[in-house]
Protein backbone atom coordinates (compact mmCIF):
# COMPACT_ATOMS: atom_id res chain seq x y z
CA UNK A 1 0.00 0.00 0.00
CA UNK A 2 1.39 3.21 -0.75
CA UNK A 3 0.07 6.03 1.49
CA UNK A 4 0.77 8.77 -1.12
CA UNK A 5 -2.01 7.51 -3.40
CA UNK A 6 -4.20 5.65 -0.94
CA UNK A 7 -7.55 8.04 -0.40
CA UNK A 8 -7.93 7.12 3.19
CA UNK A 9 -4.72 8.47 3.87
CA UNK A 10 -4.82 12.55 3.12
CA UNK A 11 -1.51 13.92 1.82
CA UNK A 12 -0.27 17.75 1.56
CA UNK A 13 2.15 19.57 0.31
CA UNK A 14 3.31 22.46 1.73
CA UNK A 15 5.12 25.47 0.35
CA UNK A 16 7.10 27.55 1.60
CA UNK A 17 8.10 30.94 0.21
CA UNK A 18 10.93 31.09 -2.53
CA UNK A 19 13.94 30.93 -0.19
CA UNK A 20 15.50 33.37 -3.28
CA UNK A 21 12.89 36.26 -1.89
CA UNK A 22 14.22 35.40 1.88
CA UNK A 23 16.77 38.37 1.85
CA UNK A 24 15.82 39.24 5.51
CA UNK A 25 15.61 35.03 6.81
CA UNK A 26 18.73 34.14 9.03
CA UNK A 27 21.48 32.28 7.42
CA UNK A 28 22.25 28.67 7.96
CA UNK A 29 24.66 29.20 10.86
CA UNK A 30 22.53 31.55 13.00
CA UNK A 31 19.21 29.40 12.64
CA UNK A 32 21.05 25.81 13.85
CA UNK A 33 22.52 27.75 16.63
CA UNK A 34 18.89 29.25 17.34
CA UNK A 35 17.60 26.06 17.12
CA UNK A 36 19.91 24.70 19.43
CA UNK A 37 18.55 26.37 22.26
CA UNK A 38 15.14 24.39 21.98
CA UNK A 39 15.16 21.65 24.34
CA UNK A 40 13.17 18.07 22.97
CA UNK A 41 12.40 14.90 24.45
CA UNK A 42 14.67 11.89 22.25
CA UNK A 43 12.91 9.62 20.75
CA UNK A 44 12.90 7.05 18.31
CA UNK A 45 10.66 6.66 15.78
CA UNK A 46 10.62 2.52 13.96
CA UNK A 47 8.71 0.48 11.91
CA UNK A 48 8.69 -2.58 9.80
CA UNK A 49 8.73 -6.22 11.29
CA UNK A 50 11.31 -8.93 12.13
CA UNK A 51 14.54 -8.41 9.68
CA UNK A 52 12.86 -5.55 8.25
CA UNK A 53 12.82 -3.43 11.26
CA UNK A 54 13.62 0.54 10.64
CA UNK A 55 14.28 3.30 12.94
CA UNK A 56 15.72 6.88 13.54
CA UNK A 57 16.13 9.12 16.29
CA UNK A 58 14.27 12.28 16.17
CA UNK A 59 13.21 15.13 18.52
CA UNK A 60 10.73 16.38 16.03
CA UNK A 61 8.01 15.21 17.83
CA UNK A 62 4.51 17.47 18.53
CA UNK A 63 1.39 16.31 20.47
CA UNK A 64 -1.20 16.98 17.57
CA UNK A 65 -4.98 16.50 19.07
CA UNK A 66 -6.52 14.99 22.04
CA UNK A 67 -9.50 14.02 19.87
CA UNK A 68 -8.35 11.47 18.70
CA UNK A 69 -5.36 11.11 20.16
CA UNK A 70 -2.54 12.15 17.88
CA UNK A 71 0.58 13.45 17.50
CA UNK A 72 2.98 14.26 14.62
CA UNK A 73 7.04 13.16 13.77
CA UNK A 74 9.41 14.58 10.94
CA UNK A 75 10.91 11.88 8.76
CA UNK A 76 13.48 12.12 6.12
CA UNK A 77 11.64 12.08 2.81
CA UNK A 78 12.77 8.70 0.65
CA UNK A 79 14.83 7.65 3.70
CA UNK A 80 14.00 3.36 4.82
CA UNK A 81 12.17 4.89 7.58
CA UNK A 82 9.89 6.94 5.42
CA UNK A 83 9.46 4.01 2.51
CA UNK A 84 7.98 1.41 5.24
CA UNK A 85 6.00 3.60 7.69
CA UNK A 86 4.00 4.62 4.26
CA UNK A 87 3.99 1.11 3.27
CA UNK A 88 2.51 -0.64 6.56
CA UNK A 89 0.32 2.56 7.88
CA UNK A 90 2.01 3.05 11.09
CA UNK A 91 5.17 3.75 13.47
CA UNK A 92 5.91 3.31 16.76
CA UNK A 93 7.68 5.75 19.37
CA UNK A 94 9.67 5.67 22.42
CA UNK A 95 10.57 8.39 24.49
CA UNK A 96 13.84 7.65 25.55
CA UNK A 97 14.52 7.30 29.75
CA UNK A 98 17.79 9.38 30.73
CA UNK A 99 19.79 6.50 30.81
CA UNK A 100 19.19 4.99 27.06
CA UNK A 101 22.02 7.74 25.66
CA UNK A 102 23.38 4.67 23.58
CA UNK A 103 20.23 3.54 21.94
CA UNK A 104 19.85 7.24 21.01
CA UNK A 105 23.40 7.57 19.70
CA UNK A 106 23.11 3.92 17.83
CA UNK A 107 19.05 5.37 15.80
CA UNK A 108 21.31 8.62 15.17
CA UNK A 109 23.76 6.16 13.16
CA UNK A 110 26.47 5.65 15.11
CA UNK A 111 25.90 1.67 14.37
CA UNK A 112 24.73 0.24 10.93
CA UNK A 113 20.90 0.23 10.30
CA UNK A 114 20.93 -3.78 10.63
CA UNK A 115 22.66 -3.66 14.10
CA UNK A 116 20.17 -0.91 15.98
CA UNK A 117 17.95 -3.04 17.54
CA UNK A 118 21.19 -5.30 19.55
CA UNK A 119 21.06 -1.87 21.89
CA UNK A 120 17.84 -2.17 24.12
CA UNK A 121 15.12 -4.94 24.72
CA UNK A 122 13.04 -5.25 21.82
CA UNK A 123 9.09 -6.92 21.73
CA UNK A 124 6.32 -5.86 19.50
CA UNK A 125 2.79 -4.11 19.80
CA UNK A 126 0.33 -5.89 18.65
CA UNK A 127 0.32 -4.42 15.18
CA UNK A 128 3.71 -6.17 15.23
CA UNK A 129 5.50 -3.07 15.10
CA UNK A 130 9.13 -2.38 17.34
CA UNK A 131 8.61 -1.61 21.01
CA UNK A 132 11.26 -0.57 23.11
CA UNK A 133 11.21 -1.96 26.69
CA UNK A 134 12.50 0.34 29.41
CA UNK A 135 11.37 3.94 27.51
CA UNK A 136 9.90 6.46 29.37
CA UNK A 137 6.68 6.06 26.78
CA UNK A 138 6.52 3.32 23.99
CA UNK A 139 3.20 4.54 21.59
CA UNK A 140 1.97 2.26 18.77
CA UNK A 141 0.05 4.77 15.91
CA UNK A 142 -2.01 4.58 12.12
CA UNK A 143 -0.91 7.35 9.85
CA UNK A 144 -3.75 9.79 9.56
CA UNK A 145 -2.14 12.04 7.35
CA UNK A 146 0.89 13.57 5.81
CA UNK A 147 2.14 16.70 4.65
CA UNK A 148 5.60 17.07 2.59
CA UNK A 149 7.90 20.15 3.03
CA UNK A 150 10.69 20.48 0.98
CA UNK A 151 13.11 17.34 2.49
CA UNK A 152 10.79 16.03 4.95
CA UNK A 153 7.54 14.89 5.27
CA UNK A 154 5.18 15.16 8.62
CA UNK A 155 3.42 12.10 9.70
CA UNK A 156 -0.02 12.81 11.25
CA UNK A 157 -0.45 9.42 13.63
CA UNK A 158 -3.16 8.19 15.78
CA UNK A 159 -2.26 6.49 19.23
CA UNK A 160 -3.58 3.07 19.12
CA UNK A 161 -1.30 1.73 21.97
CA UNK A 162 0.05 3.85 24.77
CA UNK A 163 2.34 2.68 27.79
CA UNK A 164 4.11 5.02 29.95
CA UNK A 165 6.83 3.69 32.78
CA UNK A 166 6.86 7.65 34.62
CA UNK A 167 10.68 7.78 34.43
CA UNK A 168 12.40 10.85 33.74
CA UNK A 169 12.95 11.45 29.59
CA UNK A 170 15.87 12.08 28.05
CA UNK A 171 16.58 16.01 26.67
CA UNK A 172 18.57 17.22 23.58
CA UNK A 173 19.44 20.82 24.45
CA UNK A 174 22.58 23.07 22.84
CA UNK A 175 23.55 19.45 20.74
CA UNK A 176 24.11 17.24 24.19
CA UNK A 177 21.69 15.23 26.37
CA UNK A 178 20.52 16.48 29.37
CA UNK A 179 18.30 15.30 32.33
CA UNK A 180 15.43 16.98 33.72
Amino acid sequence: MDLMTDTRFPSAKLTLADPAKDSDALDFAHFANTMATLAGTVCVVTAGRGPNRVGRTITSLISLSATPPSLMVSITKNSDLDHTMRAEGGFSVAMLATDQFGISDAFAGQRAPEQRFEIGTWETWPSGRPKLIGAATSIDCRIAGMIELDTHRLFAGVLINAETAHTPPLIWRERGYRHL
